[in-house]
């Protein structure tokens, strides 16, 4: 049983020596099992790029705002000034359009892993 295990052991560090992953489990009863999985996930294999995004910086919208009336001064035959109102103060809708900028943005561009994947799992029982 214990050269077994050995044997077995050494499969596993010569399958990650090759890149691949690998776990074993022996029981008393004679029971062995070996379980190879796939090449090595690598996450930071790739490459930062940038591309020009349009993006939204203040959405379309209205605003009410108060336009103040309108006076104006004159003088009658006496010479003494008086007020006229021309027009009194309104609320008015004004609309802004959505504003946008173009931005540069930074992405990740993964690159596959070119090693090989192996998947094997098998059971000796003795």
């Amino acid at each position: 049983m214990r050269s077994n295990m050995i044997a077995v052991c050494g499969l596993i560090v010569a399958c990650g020596v090759f890149g691949f992953s690998g776990s074993a489990e022996a029981r008393d009863h004679g029971f062995v099992s070996i379980q190879l999985g796939g090449g090595h996930h690598h996450h930071d294999s790739g490459y930062w790029a940038y591309r020009t995004e349009r993006v939204l910086v203040a959405p379309a919208h209205h605003d009410r705002v108060w336009v103040p009336r309108v006076t104006e001064t004159r003088r009658d035959r006496h010479g003494h000034y008086y007020t006229v109102v021309i027009r009194e103060g309104y609320y008015d809708t004004v609309y802004h359009p959505a504003r946008y900028e173009l931005r540069q943005v930074r992405y990740w561009v993964p690159v596959a892993d070119c090693r090989p994947s192996l998947g094997l799992r098998t059971f000796f029982r003795f």
